[in-house]
């Protein structure tokens, strides 16, 4: 395959006005982009919507504040596929009860999408959020400050949302149950990560498919190693069928990303596991998935002196190899990869720089072919600063 057929990163897409993100999401067609300051002075969080029109990003509606000091909104956000419903959680703190608020974007604006949903102080309900592709369900995680944790599941109907199944709770070795969920496109599939670091308990994932009105596991739940963090990072294709796992703290923190399919019963691992490049690394605290399941996205945020990257796999049938895109972050402890988000529909890639004033966090690719290029062929991508 010659360099010409590799991704390739072509620019940076300028966003139209300046803000920290800690938090970011792309809707599946590439035309929406939200993203979230959780952790202002006030920890009440702050969430920006932007729109993409013939290759400019726009406003899309006023941002969202935290209504409460505390509320931690935007921690968890989650688009549909065409980017027209929102959810964003805001997981609180031992006072201020955590909450999930849905919105549907028409005639410019986002409009309330039923009632929010609410849990109780210090269970952090909407630790985690994921929404089916047509934005009718959505399944919100719950990592209880005890370290148990849950995942309540809602569908739309008739103007408000209703339990989709019982609630998920977790086994006794699965602590903070909830910390990342991912549903697969129809959303009759969830993944929910369980990555507690206490000690004896290993990290997991489980998946679960709904079938007869109820949640049934699929599979065993997948464990990873003992004080990883495996688990922190969940996300499954579009079909549910491949699931990638990120392990951030294992091997002196470099981290890992796994990824697995459903075979004969079982998850079975798919290709190798993918390790950060040095201790501290911390690769995996975020993943994505293309819908296919062969292109992998993953944050390292402590790569390069905590400027942090994004590193970008395609699986060739057996491997994955590491393409040509590859994103550094802009200065250090700008932690860049501690969230990501890919639109292979729209041909791109979102990340945040944390510590940086930064107007540009989503970057442009295009696919000319979808196997890997060969590792002569991969080079440092373009990178145009943003006018």
């Amino acid at each position: 395959m010659s360099e010409a057929a590799a991704p390739r990163l072509h620019r940076k897409e300028p966003m139209p006005r300046r803000f920290f993100a800690e938090v970011v999401c792309l809707s599946a067609n590439g035309e929406f982009l939200a993203a979230a300051h959780f952790r202002d002075s006030a920890k009440r969080g702050v969430v920006h919507l932007f729109q993409c029109r013939q290759g400019h990003w726009s406003n899309a509606g006023a941002p969202f504040e935290g209504s409460l000091p505390g509320l931690y909104l935007g921690n968890a956000l989650a688009l549909s596929a065409d980017g027209r419903t929102l959810a964003i959680a805001g997981d609180g703190n031992k006072k201020t009860a955590g909450c999930v608020a849905l919105y549907q974007f028409r005639d410019g604006h986002w409009h309330p999408k039923g009632a929010p949903l609410r849990g109780k102080a210090a269970t952090h309900f909407g630790s985690s959020v994921a929404l089916s592709a047509d934005g009718n369900i959505v399944a919100i995680g719950q990592r209880s400050a005890a370290g148990g944790g849950a995942v309540h599941v809602f569908r739309y109907a008739a103007g408000s949302w209703q339990r989709h199944g019982a609630v998920l709770g977790a086994a006794a070795a699965q602590g903070d149950f909830g910390i990342a969920v991912s549903l697969c496109s129809t959303g009759e599939r969830l993944a929910v990560g369980a990555n507690s670091f206490k000690a004896g308990l290993y990290g997991s994932v489980s998946v679960f498919h709904y079938a007869g009105q109820a949640w049934q596991l699929r599979g065993a739940p997948i464990r990873g190693g003992l004080q990883s963090h495996f688990g922190t990072a969940v996300k499954l294709c579009a079909a549910g069928e491949t699931v990638a796992v990120g392990s951030p703290s294992c091997s002196n923190g470099r981290g890992s990303v796994r990824v697995y399919r459903f075979r004969a019963g079982h998850w079975r691992q798919l290709g190798e596991t993918l390790a950060g490049e040095h201790p501290q690394a911390f690769m995996g605290n975020a993943v994505d998935l293309s819908e296919d399941g062969r292109m992998l996205v993953a944050g390292s945020d402590g790569l390069a002196g905590a400027s942090g990257a994004v590193l970008v796999y395609l699986f060739d049938g057996s491997r994955w190899q590491r393409s040509s895109v590859t994103l550094f972050g802009e200065a250090g402890n700008s932690y860049f990869g501690l969230s990501v988000s890919l639109s292979t529909a729209g041909g791109k890639i979102a990340s945040a720089n944390l510590n940086v004033l930064n107007d540009s966090v989503v970057h442009r690719f295009t696919l000319a072919d979808a196997q890997p290029a060969p590792a002569a062929a991969q080079r440092a991508p373009e990178l145009l600063a943003a006018p």
